[in-house]
């Protein structure tokens, strides 16, 4: 959406200033970026009115420009072509002291702006704001689903089903599968890296101390509870047959994958490899995640001897996370084309089965809540009431707001005024229990398995039920904080239980949603694991608790 501010003379500049910072200001953008959008604008200015050798009369038109969130100025100046955005090796004239100010901040500031000539007019865009990536990502992938969506129906509805087959062979699945290679490729490295890197960077294990103890037992408790609860819920909204949404991801003819482990005994005897090359060949995170925490320890104790290493690591993982992002800007397109896949194959039944997930999703909120109120009935000795309540009314926000880094400022708030908890207290649980409260991924983890497994007509044995249970467990703690580390997750949940690997890229399609959901649970855990800390160690102003 574009908006025509006004056309400005050298003697209008200030007048233009004053209609951009009013415009920016109602579009909600920061007074940091409105100060810079002013000062580019003022220096743009005065440099097109010199490089294009204009007179007094010479003018610009200012326009707002809105997409996708970002938001972009744009001066538009008619006359000779000139490209006012310095190059790196400008240098300033000598005899011009304000020229190299000038330049200075257009120098800096080179990455944000960008020139076109386009009939007759010099146009000179700058980027005045920019949708955070994470955001960027969920709306691309949102707009993927629901284009998807339409796309699969229209098929379905006009297109002859050898003709959706052919697409599906042709195009579809080839696309899914070299995305799905990519992304498998980058698994058990980044895996690796990501939690040998966070192993290495503790600096004082012993900082944690008695309090970091209790919470690791409170959180533990909770995960293994939501868990159970998460794979009951599941059993229950996934009862029934699935067996046709496999036209729309795979047939289970030629991709059934085996059951990985035949009981919790196997698998726990499987955790340490017989060579250090075949778990980074295969579907083996687990035994990735314990070379890992092996390893990890073993730099620790080198101390000062190993400082080499850890640096070479911490390269090494950033090579990762960077290559990895770069894969997972493709997730919008799998997620078009997956979606149009299985529409087109099944119908819209298959959108009953995934309000069905995002049904579980919702009742998985109450869930995480029912346990924290439970646990801090146990372990706290004390009413859960005014705690749930209150958390209920926080949720909205939490849901809102993506990153558990940028939520961290209103929970902290929330402990201290809301709940009483001691302020230094919150301040150091909050963020530690961040690594260790996944409840939301107790519960995603569980009901996207057990949907898929109904999908593939998989048994549900007692022995494969531990199994899964313990599993669950193990990923939603080890799930690394990088970019698809919940898709890596649920990708080894799926060779545990034999879903095949494709069927990864229907839970692409719901991850972004899930991600909101997951942020409500795990933080009303780590709220709840920190309330019981402050009421175990008398760190809890009642009177605001039950205010």
């Amino acid at each position: 959406m574009e908006k025509n501010i006004r056309t400005i003379t050298a003697q209008e500049l200030r007048q233009g200033r004053q209609a951009l910072v009013e415009e920016l200001k109602q579009r909600g953008i920061n007074a940091r970026e409105i100060t810079l959008a002013q000062l580019l604008l003022e220096e743009m200015f005065f440099r097109l009115q010199k490089g294009m050798e204009a007179g007094a009369d010479f003018s610009i038109r200012i326009m707002l420009r809105r997409m996708w969130g970002d938001t972009e100025l744009r001066l538009m100046a008619k006359g000779a072509e000139y490209n006012p955005i310095p190059a790196v090796t400008e240098t300033p004239t000598e005899e011009a002291e304000e020229d190299a100010y000038q330049l200075a901040i257009l120098k800096t500031n080179r990455q944000k702006m960008s020139y076109v000539r386009k009939n007759g007019l010099n146009i000179v865009t700058i980027k005045v704001h920019e949708l955070d990536s994470t955001k960027r990502q969920l709306i691309y992938t949102l707009s993927g689903l629901v284009l998807g969506c339409i796309c699969g129906l229209f098929m379905q509805a006009f297109l002859g089903a050898d003709v959706i087959k052919a697409i599906n062979d042709s195009l579809i699945a080839p696309v899914r599968n070299v995305f799905l290679n990519a992304l498998h490729m980058m698994m058990a490295p980044v895996t690796f890296f990501a939690i040998i890197a966070g192993i290495t960077n503790i600096s004082d294990a012993a900082l944690i101390g008695k309090l970091g103890g209790r919470m690791v037992v409170v959180s533990l408790f909770m995960q293994v509870i939501t868990a159970l609860l998460g794979l009951g819920l599941g059993l229950l909204l996934f009862a029934g047959d699935l067996s046709y949404m496999q036209a729309g991801i795979a047939p289970a003819a030629g991709n059934a994958a085996a059951v990985q482990y035949g009981s919790l005994k196997d698998m726990v005897f499987d955790i340490v490899p017989r060579d250090l090359v075949e778990p980074f060949k295969g579907d083996k995170i687990l035994q990735v995640m314990f070379l890992a925490i092996f390893f990890g320890l073993i730099l620790n104790k080198m101390g000062d001897k190993a400082k080499g290493a850890v640096e070479c690591i911490d390269f090494v993982f950033r090579f990762a996370i960077v290559t990895l992002k770069v894969i997972v800007k493709a997730i919008p397109l799998v997620v078009f084309l997956s979606m149009a896949s299985l529409l087109a194959s099944t119908g819209i039944e298959s959108l009953l089965t995934f309000s069905g997930l995002f049904g579980g999703l919702f009742i998985g909120v109450a869930v995480v809540w029912l346990v924290g109120a439970m646990t801090i009935l146990l372990f706290g000795r004390i009413t859960p009431f005014s705690m749930t309540r209150k958390i209920m009314g926080l949720s909205p926000l939490i849901f809102t707001v993506s990153s558990s880094h940028a939520r961290l400022p209103f929970v902290l708030k929330f402990c201290a005024e809301n709940l009483g908890i001691d302020a230094k207290l919150a301040a150091f649980s909050i963020p530690v229990g961040v690594q260790l409260n996944k409840a939301g991924n107790c519960i995603f983890f569980s009901l996207v398995t057990l949907m898929l497994m109904r999908v593939y007509a998989i048994d549900m044995s007692t022995s494969l039920f531990l199994t899964l249970w313990v599993s669950v467990c193990i990923m939603a703690i080890a799930k690394p904080p990088i970019p698809c580390g919940g898709i890596i997750c649920i990708a080894y949940l799926f060779t545990v239980v034999g879903v095949p690997a494709e069927a990864i890229s229907v839970i692409l399609c719901v991850e972004p949603i899930a991600a909101m959901f997951n942020g409500v649970c795990n933080e009303s855990a780590n709220i709840a694991t920190t309330f019981i800390l402050a009421r175990e160690n008398n760190m809890l102003d009642e009177k605001k608790y039950f205010a």
